[in-house]
């Protein structure tokens, strides 16, 4: 019997460390195939500033003709099917301000093919969300490597307001590639039937900047429980290099962005996530094995060397920034507020089931690092700071291997004591505080719990205890502003700037809509104000260094929606902020001004 126990016993550590010489080797040949793709990540940048002229090709008017119309600017066409149909490879095609119905989807076949707004006018792209067979409002199909959309406002969509097609499940295994290489700019883009944005396996290389994006989900009933629907702001399955930079996306019925399937190299950056039902970034999620390139992920990694940085997220039911089945996570310089008010926690390691399909290998987290990161939570959320999932379904799954790479945070719970829980059987924790926390994972040395002192724009107040005391790193260069960063970095989104420190205190829910359109603009721009009750109200424009330029209003105002010109031809290029201030609130937004 003795002699049969310890040939068990031999068989069993043979064969754990033959698994763990596999899960090491795997991971290391996955490290190595991406590692020379790690360093286009390093170096965050700031939108270029293209002051070239745009020079159309074809114009489409509200009140052009397609039958005698000739696309010029003076004869334009009327829908932009035919445009599309006439233009060749390259065309930019000129949309003049107004509305345009569309009772078909617009599919861009050719590449480097524009769709954009006349110079300081604003066109808008209109689907119904009830017809299937008007699956998506614009659709990108392979072959349209290039495009671009700039300056439009696009509603609607059975599915998406705007999809990226793949050959993937075309048929042909040899060729299963996606369009790539297309910019979205300066969009907004909202009330869709499900998805805002849909980027499919293998649309590699898209851009989403400056867009705000907002109210997917129209085609679920109203008081659908968002835990079963699927409606996200963004959703990348298996798409690389995405770059999502500069937007405000909100009103979301599940999640802001995520990018899953085994999506690689994404970067999420300068963005303000809000209101969503289920979560604000994820970092993975948990996908359907068909969608997973097994050939170069063969673990079923669901993220790939996914950034977040120098992003505002409040006002999700759950996770703030979740991570599931991703390797190599960089979690940088994130301001979270009342995030996970009814589960998960702020900041999140989740289980991928992929179908619980058997060959899936439904792997954990792998070296995440979240570093610089400020979370502030009211006083009625009930959930942790941070989570690690634990389920003993599939003969038991984590949702982290080993320890994380986490310092220089800093947490808070208005009235509370902050709380950690690690669920994992080897590493059980329930209701740790932070000192508990920093032993448990042999890190946070330099976290701290304090208030951060906030304003109600989620910025850094002058006697904040997170100025100057986070860690400098490569990884970020700006704040959520485009400010370039000072000496230590300071913890959050923010780095301290006159302009954004005026003294308020956080509030959840913002009282007004506001937004600039175009943004950027060459001579004047539209600003749109909606105002949930009268208001006695001042609008002042500032410029990069804080200093006023010009107060465009001071009266009060009913409620509804006000648009006010700013004209500003006699004021040089570049980044301009602009704040409407109340009794009881001061909002801003940032805007270019191109010369």
């Amino acid at each position: 019997m003795k002699r049969y126990q310890s040939k068990n016993v031999i068989i069993f550590y043979v064969t754990l460390i033959s698994a763990m010489f596999f899960l090491f080797h795997h991971e290391n040949v996955l490290a190595r195939h991406f590692t020379s793709a790690v360093d286009t990540l390093l170096n965050e940048t700031l939108p270029p500033i293209d002051q070239s002229p745009i020079i159309a090709n074809l114009y489409v008017s509200p009140y052009g003709n397609d039958q005698t119309g000739t696309g010029s600017l003076n004869k334009p066409f009327l829908t932009v099917h035919h445009a599309l149909d006439v233009a060749d490879s390259g065309f930019v095609i000129m949309l003049r301000g107004g509305k345009y119905g569309v009772n078909s989807e617009i599919r861009i076949t050719k590449p480097c093919i524009t769709l954009m707004s006349y110079p300081n006018e604003w066109a808008i792209i209109e689907a119904p969300t009830n017809d299937e067979n008007l699956a998506n409002c614009i659709w990108f199909y392979p072959g349209s490597d290039g495009g671009k959309l700039k300056n439009l406002e696009i509603i609607g969509g059975h599915y998406h307001a705007v999809a990226f097609e793949t050959k993937w499940q075309w048929g042909d295994p040899a060729d299963r590639s996606g369009v790539s290489n297309v910019l979205v700019e300066d969009c907004q883009i909202h009330d869709t039937g499900f998805d805002c944005i849909k980027i499919k396996v293998n649309c590699d290389h898209i851009t989403i900047r400056r867009c705000e994006i907002y109210n997917s989900g129209k085609n679920y009933p109203p008081g659908t429980d968002p835990e079963n629907a699927n409606a996200e702001g963004i959703d990348n399955v298996n798409g690389a290099y995405m770059l999502v930079q500069d937007c405000y996306v909100h009103d979301i019925i599940t999640n802001g962005i995520y990018s899953k399937g085994g999506a690689r190299y994404g970067v999420v950056e300068r963005t303000k996530v809000e209101n969503c039902g289920i979560g604000g970034i994820m970092v993975g999620f948990d996908t359907s094995p068909d969608y997973f390139d097994t050939t170069i992920n063969p673990e079923y990694y669901e993220n790939i060397y996914g950034v977040v940085r120098n992003c505002l997220i409040t006002n999700t039911r759950f996770a703030g920034i979740g991570m599931y089945a991703a390797f190599h996570p960089k979690i940088y310089n994130n301001t979270l507020v009342n995030v996970a008010q009814i589960g998960h926690s702020a900041l999140y390691f989740g289980i991928a089931f992929h179908d619980w399909v058997p060959e899936a290998k439904r792997p954990p987290c792998v070296n995440p690092v979240m570093i610089n990161n400020l979370i502030y939570q009211p006083f009625d959320v009930p959930t942790p700071m941070v989570t690690v999932r634990y389920t003993a379904d599939l003969g038991g799954l984590i949702g982290l291997k080993g320890n994380p790479l986490m310092d220089y945070n800093c947490y808070y719970i208005k009235g509370k004591t902050a709380w950690f829980q690690d669920g994992r059987p080897a590493n059980r924790v329930e209701q740790c505080n932070l000192p508990r926390w920093r032993k448990h994972i042999n890190g946070e040395t330099h976290s701290f719990e304090a208030d951060p002192m906030i304003n109600r724009d989620f910025h850094l107040l002058e006697t904040s205890p997170c100025i100057d005391n986070g860690r400098m790193h490569n990884y970020v260069t700006y704040d959520f502003d485009q400010q370039r960063r000072q000496n230590r970095f300071d913890i959050g989104a923010d780095e301290l700037n006159i302009t954004t420190s005026v003294e308020f205190q956080p509030n959840i829910q913002n009282p007004i809509i506001l937004r600039n359109y175009p943004n950027p603009f060459n001579s004047a721009t539209i600003i749109q104000i909606n105002l949930p009750q009268r208001e006695w109200i001042s609008l002042k424009i500032y410029n990069a260094l804080g200093q006023l330029v010009e107060t465009v209003i001071q009266k009060e105002l009913l409620d509804g929606v006000h648009c006010f010109q700013w004209k500003a031809e006699k004021y040089p290029g570049g980044i301009y902020f602009y704040t409407v201030e109340g009794g009881t609130f001061r909002v801003m937004r940032k805007m270019v001004l191109l010369r």
